[in-house]
């Protein structure tokens, strides 16, 4: 019933620092509950616009075979983070060339990548990995 959730809204949230438990107001509790709220806020910040710092960056794969989609390569790489994209390299003629950028949200995931796999094998073809 409505005027029941209107007497309800002047309580204090418990564990809020407007609780007037002393219990509750120490300084840890707030600062838990600021640092709980700027945690939230980061993460949303670096989903919709990246730091600078976190600046996106290809790794380039070399003879891969030419039957993989770029939806393949991209769950190949897929364990060693977060991929953003896979693009193949086409020939001039339009033609899978054997060669694939693979996006990764910062340097440190895309060189742990690139030493990972370089010099691996993927499909019995031996590849080259290496940061662009």
């Amino acid at each position: 019933d409505m005027n029941m959730w209107n007497k309800n809204t002047n309580v204090p949230m418990p564990n809020s620092m407007y609780d007037n438990n002393p219990a509750n107001t120490t300084y840890p509790m707030i600062y838990d509950q600021y640092m709980d709220k700027m945690k939230y806020k980061d993460k949303t910040m670096i989903m919709n616009n990246p730091p600078v710092d976190k600046k996106q960056h290809n790794i380039i794969v070399t003879n891969i075979p030419k039957n993989l989609s770029s939806r393949e390569i991209m769950e190949t790489f897929r364990c060693m983070g977060n991929v953003l994209r896979a693009d193949i390299m086409l020939t001039s003629k339009g033609e899978h060339s054997g060669c694939a950028y693979v996006t990764f949200p910062d340097f440190e995931s895309a060189s742990i990548a690139a030493n990972r796999y370089d010099g691996g094998t993927f499909n019995n073809h031996k590849i080259k990995v290496f940061v662009e």
